[in-house]
């Protein structure tokens, strides 16, 4: 008999999703649940004298057998029985014993049957003459654990004790039971149990079972489990083995079913997750779907504070869809980093993935869809007093072209500038002599690299090396003027360079490749002049107290020969079959130190650059008062940059006057909320529209050739609650205790939908980033580009919460993108709704889910990115 797939299907996810499965691993139920008595009928003699009704802050019980240490009580009331064999506790009674304490209304000590019981009393009435509320209700404590309840016992001779209609705290969860008898010095039991994560008196939900064996920072086993929310039972399971520990730990991951109309009915994320101590953890999933077939994901985390940290994610699929189309996707994602000591540190960072479509056809998150680049990098880096050395393996792919890039070998060695002529040890406080100022450094780098353009196209590759040097000789002429000469000296290593230029009969250019060992030498010159002005004012209005001017002119002259002339030998001359000659540059062909220089450059460099600055009373209300005079002490502002630069090359034969390029910013310390640069590029020479070209004249007026202003502004209303101060200085606190919280990137996250952070505490925040482009390079096609993104929050109410982020294009009237997220908080639970109308990744992601870390997985979640096979 042939069963249907639909069938085995089922019977699948039955087996997958029974807890009994959950909890093979465990030890029998029968033998969890074995009791030992509480009570120790042994009789010990009595070393006590009591006077009855006797008021003691503290006092003490010495036994001469059974107990090993003292035990130390207190109560407004002391009461004895004649035989001095009974102690009785009245009103704020306390007891202290080897690590524990009980505090109560009422403690009785029977010392004969080593056995201390804590009950609360009666508080009120109802007509009916039922207790309605007592008072003094008990509490114990030991190893950090506490517990109340309205009556206790407690054997002080094998530790064990019985908490009547008993509460206690463990980690985030609340334990509450008619009966908690403790079994043993880290094992509780508790009959007609309750666990919850909500503080409310009557919880939101909670889980109830007959029979509870507490492991404390182990595991706690229950027998059978009903989840209630509102007292409305939701669903129930034979038994059930949760963790009870803080941070991670290990276990199967409960799956989660879905269906959609391509993949059909699904069972996902079901699988392992392992964390054998607080530095490494790894997970196993996989998700079987109906239609389809199967998905394997997973990976491992890995951290030691202040050594190393690191990842590395996979995912696989084998699928096969209705149409019969096979679809075998897979990708990595791996990353490291290590601070091998104070001065070396090795980072990885390596992403490959199967298609070009990869992302396309499993993601959801916006910004993975858009990213078409994959990057590779892998960088050794080592600093010391006498300069750096850094390694480093790089590989890039387009994913929409296929243009490749791979760079291995990368090398680099730095010199620090250093001193020709040292000083002395015992002249170093003089100043520098003309010669103890000259300087040099030096850097190499070894580089080799195969690029290809497209998937089609053939692979380039080059093997070279870069030497620089570099000599300064700065000093001061006339106290206020800085000057500098320089040289600078390069030498470049080529494998190969091209010879034997000609033109064919198609009036194509040909050359020949020849590999072999090539050096080119090249420099430049320059000389600097600079100096600082400043201007300041005292108007002591509004609290500015200072403003200062700062102007930073600076002139340079440089000089480079022209390396394109015969006796260099770098560059041959070719005529083509029009009897017209060119130069070609033999090293111009390669793919890493760019060509030969051309032309001879004799120009002079002008800047002018401006800074405002500005002096304030700090207004702060926890601001420091200086030593001297009690003043608030001033607060240094910078407020504005504007920078000026051009040139002029002497030995041009056209075109002698560079572009004029300017740059302005806005510092924040002006204004928090506030960000402004901009950047323009003009021209001095003519654009001639009939010949579609610069022509070598001049305008009257600087021609705009570019621009580009960036801005940005944000806006928030009320103040930061308590609350979400607190929250971030947990958060901060969390971040700095790495050993036990070492990681920050979850599973399974990186192809869910981009998470827009809502602001916490905030009533509303408001975020306007403005960006503007133009170049106007030819008049006769100007391009523009004119966007604004906006990022939104608003406390709608106490609960509920929106946020909105958005793109659009100015220009051309187009709302290129939009998500919108809806929070409510359900005081132990909580719902987010994430919603994309339009673009790539539309949809809308809906999950609600207990706010705790230990039930994170009491969830529901539906999404209709069903053509996704990764969610």
């Amino acid at each position: 008999m042939t069963l249907k797939p639909r069938l085995v299907f089922y019977c699948l996810a039955v087996l997958l999703v029974s807890p009994l499965f959950l909890c093979a691993q465990e030890a029998a139920v029968d033998s969890i649940f074995s009791i030992d008595s509480v009570i120790t009928a042994k009789v010990m003699k009595k070393n006590l004298r009591l006077d009855s009704l006797r008021k003691a802050a503290a006092d003490t019980v010495k036994t001469d057998e059974g107990l090993d240490t003292l035990i130390f009580y207190g109560a407004d009331t002391t009461e004895g029985t004649l035989d001095q064999s009974t102690i009785i506790l009245k009103s704020n009674a306390w007891v202290k014993y080897r690590g524990m304490e009980i505090k109560a209304a009422k403690i009785i000590i029977n010392q004969p049957l080593k056995l201390m019981t804590a009950e609360a009393i009666p508080d009120s009435l109802d007509s009916l003459g039922q207790v309605v509320r007592y008072k003094g209700i008990p509490e114990f404590s030991e190893g950090g654990e506490s517990f109340t309840g309205n009556k206790m016992e407690y054997n002080l001779e094998t530790r064990r004790g019985r908490v009547v209609m008993g509460e206690t705290k463990m980690q985030d969860g609340i334990y509450y039971g008619e009966n908690i008898r403790k079994i043993g010095e880290n094992t509780l039991y508790i009959r007609q149990g309750r666990f919850t994560t909500c503080e409310e008196k009557d919880p939101h939900f909670f889980f109830q079972s007959k029979e509870m064996k507490l492991i404390v920072k182990d595991k706690v086993v229950a027998k059978p489990v009903i989840l209630y929310i509102h007292e409305v039972p939701i669903f129930a399971i034979p038994f059930g083995v949760f963790p009870n520990r803080s941070g991670r730990a290990s276990g199967i991951t409960p799956p989660a079913y879905s269906e959609t109309p391509r993949e059909g009915r699904q069972i996902r994320n079901f699988g392992y997750f392992w964390a054998p101590n607080d530095y490494f953890d790894a997970l196993g999933q996989v998700d079987f779907l109906d239609k389809a077939g199967f998905l394997l994901h997973g990976g491992t985390r890995y951290a030691k504070r202040y050594s190393y940290t690191g990842n590395f994610q996979f995912s696989y699929s084998s699928l096969s869809y209705i149409t019969g189309q096979k679809s075998r996707l897979w990708n990595i994602d791996a990353s490291h980093s290590q601070t091998i000591t104070d001065k070396q540190n090795l980072n990885a960072d390596i992403h490959y993935v199967s298609s070009k479509n990869f992302y396309q056809n499993t993601s959801v998150n916006q910004q993975q869809i858009l990213n078409r680049q994959i990057r590779t990098n892998i960088s050794y880096n080592n600093t010391q007093d006498w300069g750096s050395f850094s390694a480093n393996l790089s590989q890039s792919e387009n994913l929409d072209n296929g243009q490749k890039d791979f760079t291995f070998p990368n090398v680099t060695i730095n010199k620090s500038n250093s001193a020709f002529f040292p000083k002395p040890e015992k002249d170093k406080n003089k100043p520098d002599t003309w010669y103890q100022s000259i300087r040099y450094g030096y850097s190499s780098n070894l580089l080799g690299r195969q690029s290809q353009a497209s998937r089609t196209a053939d692979p380039a590759s080059a093997l070279g090396m870069n030497h620089n040097v570099g000599i300064s000789a700065p000093f001061k002429i006339l106290k206020y003027f800085n000057v500098n000469p320089s040289v600078n000296l390069q030498e470049t290593w080529f494998d190969r360079r091209s010879e034997n230029f000609y033109f064919d009969s198609l009036n194509h250019p040909v050359n020949d490749t020849v590999r072999s060992f090539f050096a080119r030498h090249t420099f430049s010159s320059s000389v600097g002049l600079s100096t600082k002005i400043y201007g300041t004012a005292n108007p002591r209005l509004f609290g500015l107290e200072t403003f200062r001017h700062v102007m930073s002119p600076g002139v340079s002259l440089s000089y480079q020969p022209d390396f394109s002339t015969s006796p260099w030998g770098y560059y041959e001359t070719a005529v083509d079959t029009a009897g017209r000659k060119t130069k070609f540059d033999r090293y111009g062909g390669n793919i890493l130190f760019g060509g030969t220089p051309q032309g001879k450059q004799l120009s002079m460099g002008f800047n002018l650059g401006h800074t405002l600055q500005a002096k304030i009373k700090n207004t702060e209300k926890d601001t420091a008062l200086s030593k001297s005079d009690k003043e608030p002490e001033l607060k240094k502002l910078d407020l504005l940059n504007f920078n000026n630069s051009i040139s002029y090359n002497f030995t041009a034969k056209e075109f002698k006057l560079s572009t004029l390029t300017t740059s302005i910013s806005v510092s924040n310390d002006l204004a928090k909320n506030l960000s402004l640069s901009m950047s323009t590029t003009h021209d001095f020479y003519r654009y001639d529209r009939s010949l579609n070209q610069r022509v070598d004249r001049l305008n009257k007026i600087p021609r705009l050739i570019s621009a580009s202003i960036t801005s940005g502004i944000s806006f928030s209303g009320g103040e930061t609650t308590a609350a979400a101060a607190a929250q971030t200085q947990t958060a901060t606190d969390q971040n700095q205790n790495y050993s036990t919280q070492p990681f920050q990137q979850d599973y399974n996250q990186r192809f869910l939908p981009q998470n827009n952070t809502l602001a916490e505490g905030v009533p509303w925040t408001l975020r306007l980033d403005f960006n503007y482009d133009i170049n106007k390079s030819n008049p006769e096609i100007v391009t523009k580009a004119f966007g604004v993104n906006a990022s939104s929050s608003f406390k709608i109410t106490s609960n509920w919460q929106l946020g909105y982020n958005a793109r659009y294009d100015i220009l051309n009237k187009n709302l290129v993108s939009q998500s919108l997220t809806f929070a409510r908080d359900l005081h132990c639970w909580q719902m987010r709704f994430d919603w994309t109308p339009t673009g790539p990744a539309a949809g809308y992601f809906f999950v609600i889910q207990v706010k705790s870390a230990t039930l994170q997985d009491v969830k529901l979640q539906r999404t209709d990115y069903g053509s996704r096979i990764f969610q």
